[in-house]
């Protein structure tokens, strides 16, 4: 097996430590998480009882948006992007990784949990926001609707949103203007059950 590409391994390892930091209460049983060497998974939880957790990452993004801003920074376009959007490119994006990471491992991915992660998506998509997914605890319904409606082999499945901190303060003031932010990074388990991650 050929060793993971370090810069790879780091994004992947910030990633999970923004899923240990939404999940307190499984964090505090981690006692190390290194980047696996091969493929899959990406990275091994090891529990202080002995366990190991294989977590399989996948990022929620459309690539086409990605590209398309990238090459608008390294043209020097400064102005932001903005106007009129459809939040169904965000949630189609959001199926297409899940599906894809649901088919792709089958019977391999037993006993391992998958991680679908909002990262650079908040930068360079289309935002998720309509009038019927007000948050991101909508958006993880919509996860564990698609978990209902087939065979997942993954044993957990989870929705991460991994943006960074915000002053407690401000999230409180935005949520009391109707914006629904955390002050950090949220998760939900959207399979086998539904729960927000404490």
């Amino acid at each position: 097996m050929a060793d993971r590409n370090p810069a790879q391994a780091a994004q992947e390892q910030q990633v999970f430590e923004r899923f240990l930091t939404a999940c307190p209460s499984f964090a505090k049983n981690v006692v190390s998480h290194p980047s696996s060497c091969g493929d899959f998974p990406d990275i091994d939880a090891h529990l202080h009882d002995g366990t190991v957790i294989l977590v399989e990452l996948g990022e929620w993004i459309d690539g086409s948006q990605m590209a398309d801003a990238l090459a608008e920074e390294a043209r020097g376009v400064t102005e932001p992007r903005g106007g009129a959007y459809d939040p169904e490119v965000a949630l189609a994006a959001l199926r297409r990784i899940a599906n894809k990471k649901l088919d792709h491992y089958g019977s391999s991915a037993r006993g391992a949990w998958l991680i679908i992660h909002y990262s650079r998506g908040v930068l360079y998509n289309t935002p998720f926001r309509s009038l019927d997914v007000g948050g991101f605890e909508d958006v993880a319904r919509v996860v564990s609707e698609l978990c209902k409606q087939r065979e997942v082999p993954f044993a957990k499945v989870f929705l991460l949103g991994a943006w960074g901190d915000i002053d407690a303060r401000l999230a409180e003031t935005l949520r009391d203007a109707g914006y629904p932010v955390t002050a950090g990074p949220e998760a939900f388990e959207v399979f086998p059950d539904f729960r927000r991650c404490r």
